[in-house]
């Protein structure tokens, strides 16, 4: 008997973005379960992916992350220059995670060079992008709130230390927050609060945090927290359990052939020695401690080594001795200082090459455009030459004909660059192009408007959801609805993304407040319909007026910058609402024209009194 067999439905392709999502999730479980070949194979299968489908972005990110993952401190120089290639590649529209990751990778290499305030810099940066993640932003956010804070107790600087940690520590119960960052912001704040003085609150930090650690595997937070132990029960005059905590610090460090922690064990064991009264012999371990730590390149240790090498002097009385350390210091506080200047000098070149290949592009595009309307005029002109002898009149009107037709196009080149092509909006180029004109890009005399920045809510999970076209019409019905709620004076900018700048003009405080609200609502009260799907829609924004005070011509950038903190604080406050930030009377004498570095510090200028958040909602929930 003849067996019959039926055909098998043969299965689709996976797309890119469900390729894209299973190496990511690959690299995730390899990162805790796999070896570091495994991670970076994996890594590699994910670049050339992104390469075959054209996602620069992603390949860059992916790029970058090896370079971290590989560099060695002891050849910092290596590895920066290998990320200013990077940058120098980068593009200005690349999405949030490639920007996040610079920032957060220069920050972290800076931080290993001892660099402070560059790496400052940087963590603020990304920490103001973490906000805006399309995923794991809870998690980046509280990551970058506890390096923060790490190096503000680098710095010398625990007020500030603490600040962040308490931040941090208020929003880590949240459900996507690793007990690690915990137990590590838990650390910090148990180093800010022994700078302090403060010993019986920094053992209670510390307490805590043994206690969530000791429920997981040892790994690096419990060398970290062995480390703090030990450096708590010397400040509390208590070298014999210093050096237990020290010897235990020695044996997790060879478990886990950590040479950093051995010599930190090192430096901490002379360190509890000199307490006991043994001074030669500590001061041995110290500074051999240190030597091995400017061999490996750890600066920051090597400048916590020479400042308890310092104290300890000091206190000894051994003044010749602590004047040379202090020498030592102020040295390597000189190179430190030069190798930032360098540094950042290599950084500004890449950023310059990356800023510079976008305008060749663009301006070899145009040239393109134009000259092929200028081929395209010259042949006309040359067959209206080869009639011009048989019909002078036809040849005049052809001649009118072809100039009216090169105006147009050379009308319609302007028009592409001053609108976004998709929406219809003014294009952020437009913009720099009329703040330039009125002469208010650095200064803030032109008052009487109002800068609204306003992001779409959850617009990844519209593209995601319904595909990029349904993104895109989204995107064009906004900007249409928006029109049908302003004034004919008011100007609709696209920002970037699914960022809007609307520029506001003729308006009293109330009629500015009831305006907005009407926007959102002409926004969010009726669905986008795109082929039988309806697509709820909704907006946050920031709201500033320019001036910011009549007494405080701030330039325009300044401005936007405030409109952009107070976007990512009503982000953080549930979203779907507008928040207007002014400056107080108080706050236009402390501040004296700042700008906020981030919502952080936004919110922190709130608490004080310098300025204030009025919310803006819309009176009816987005509807589907």
């Amino acid at each position: 008997m003849a067996c019959v067999h039926a055909a098998q439905p043969s299965k689709a392709a996976p797309t890119y973005p469900a390729e894209r999502a299973s190496l990511r999730a690959d690299i995730a479980r390899l990162d805790l379960q796999g070896s570091q070949e495994q991670v970076f194979a994996a890594m590699e299968s994910l670049r050339q992916l992104a390469l075959r489908n054209g996602d620069q972005d992603q390949a860059q990110l992916v790029e970058l992350e090896r370079i971290f993952a590989t560099h060695d401190d002891d050849a910092i120089d290596a590895s920066l220059a290998a990320v200013n290639a990077v940058r120098a590649q980068v593009r200005p529209q690349a999405s949030v995670e490639l920007q996040e990751a610079l920032s957060r990778i220069y920050g972290n290499l800076y931080f290993d060079a001892g660099n402070f305030q560059l790496a400052l810099r940087h963590q603020l940066e990304a920490l103001r992008l973490s906000a805006r993640l399309p995923d794991g932003a809870t998690k980046a956010w509280l990551y970058r709130l506890g390096t923060i804070a790490e190096l503000y107790n680098a710095m010398g600087l625990p007020k500030d230390a603490l600040r962040y940690a308490n931040q941090a520590l208020a929003g880590s119960g949240t459900a996507d927050a690793p007990s690690g960052n915990r137990v590590s912001l838990l650390g910090a704040r148990a180093l800010a609060l022994l700078q302090l003085g403060k010993t019986t609150e920094a053992e209670q930090a510390l307490a805590e945090a043994e206690r969530i650690d000791a429920r997981r595997e040892p790994g690096f937070n419990t060398l970290r927290l062995t480390a703090n132990r030990a450096t708590v029960e010397s400040a509390k005059g208590n070298p014999a359990a210093a050096l237990r905590a020290i010897d235990r610090l020695q044996a997790l460090a060879e478990s886990q052939d950590s040479n950093y922690y051995l010599t930190r064990a090192q430096l901490l064991r002379g360190q509890a020695r000199i307490a006991q009264g043994q001074l030669d012999a500590g001061l041995q371990d110290m500074r051999g401690a240190i030597a091995t730590f400017e061999r490996l390149g750890q600066m920051v240790d090597v400048l916590d080594g020479l400042e308890r090498e310092i104290r300890i002097l000091r206190a000894q009385h051994a003044w010749p001795q602590a004047v040379d350390v202090m020498a030592q210091r102020q040295e390597l506080w000189t190179q430190l200082f030069r190798n930032a200047q360098s540094r950042t000098i290599a950084e500004l070149e890449a950023r310059h090459r990356a800023e510079s290949r976008e305008q060749r592009i663009t301006a070899l595009a145009t040239e393109v455009r134009l000259e092929r309307a200028r081929l395209h005029s010259q042949r006309l002109l040359l067959a209206l030459a080869a009639t011009v002898a048989l019909l002078a009149a036809s040849a005049a009107g052809l001649l009118y004909l072809s100039r009216r037709r090169t105006r147009r196009e050379r009308d319609r080149l302007s028009h592409a660059a001053r609108h976004d092509p998709l929406t219809g909006a003014y294009s952020r180029y437009e913009f720099q192009r009329r703040a330039l004109a009125s002469g208010t890009k650095e200064d803030g005399r032109q008052d009487g408007r109002c800068l609204l920045l306003l992001d779409l809510d959850d617009f990844k999970s519209i593209n995601d959801g319904h595909g990029h076209e349904a993104g895109d019409a989204v995107l064009k019905e906004v900007v249409a609805r928006l029109r049908r709620q302003t004034r004919h004076a008011d100007e609709i900018y696209r920002w970037g993304g699914e960022e809007f700048l609307l520029v506001l003009s003729g308006r009293d405080q109330d009629a500015l407040g009831q305006d907005v609200a009407a926007m959102l609502d002409g926004v969010s009260r009726d669905p986008v319909v795109w082929h039988e799907h309806k697509i709820a829609v909704a907006l946050s924004g920031g709201l500033v007026t320019h001036p910011l005070s009549p007494s405080w011509t701030a330039p325009l950038g300044d401005a936007i910058r405030w409109a952009d903190s107070a976007l990512y604080a009503a982000k953080r406050a549930g979203r779907r609402q507008v928040l207007q930030v002014t400056v107080t009377s108080l706050g236009e004498q402390a501040l004296s024209g700042r700008r906020p570095i981030d919502t952080v510090q936004l919110q922190d200028w709130v608490r004080q009194g310098y300025a204030q958040l009025t919310t803006v909602q819309a009176s009816h929930p987005p509807t589907a």
